[in-house]
């Protein structure tokens, strides 16, 4: 993979990670954003990665957002069905 656009995908990964944490959309935008980061992860394995913060950090952000997404649409279903 070029360095470039390596930096780039793990740039990008951060910034939708922060677009994951919004309500409703987010939690499709979060597929997204792991899919990208297994992408960059698995093709840069052993490469040198600048990013590699920011993409952890986007990979974290949406993993939390579909644990939240989870927990507010159990919460929703668990008080209809009470």
């Amino acid at each position: 993979m070029d360095r470039i656009l390596m930096i780039k995908e793990s740039l990008r990964c951060l910034k939708l990670g922060w677009l994951c944490l919004l309500p409703v959309f987010g939690a499709f935008l979060a597929i997204y954003t792991i899919r990208i980061y297994c992408h960059v992860f698995l093709t840069t394995r052993d490469e040198w990665n600048p990013a590699k913060p920011q993409l952890y950090s986007g990979a974290a952000l949406a993993l939390a957002s579909l644990l939240l997404h989870s927990v507010v649409v159990s919460t929703i279903i668990w008080s209809a069905v009470k």
